[in-house]
């Protein structure tokens, strides 16, 4: 079947290493919601690139230090 992906060792290791927060729905709402927001006017945009900013400087450290542990790709992982 070309339509399924299988993910490589990488892949799954980076899935793993991923913050939680990256893959909490709650987030992602949060970050919907504020789109909303900004949308109808009820914030302005540079709060909310000032609030992902700072998420994202402080993130940024964790991910680094994951990304070390991660194996060399050795697929594609497409089928």
């Amino acid at each position: 079947n070309k339509k399924t992906l299988i993910p490589t060792q990488k892949g799954t290791a980076l899935i793993a290493a991923i913050h939680g927060n990256l893959k909490d729905a709650a987030m992602t709402a949060s970050w919907e919601q504020q789109l909303a927001d900004m949308s109808d006017g009820k914030l302005p945009l540079t709060k909310f690139e000032t609030e992902i900013a700072t998420f994202v400087r402080r993130l940024l450290p964790l991910v680094t230090r994951s990304a070390a542990s991660l194996p060399p790709a050795t697929q594609t992982g497409i089928a």
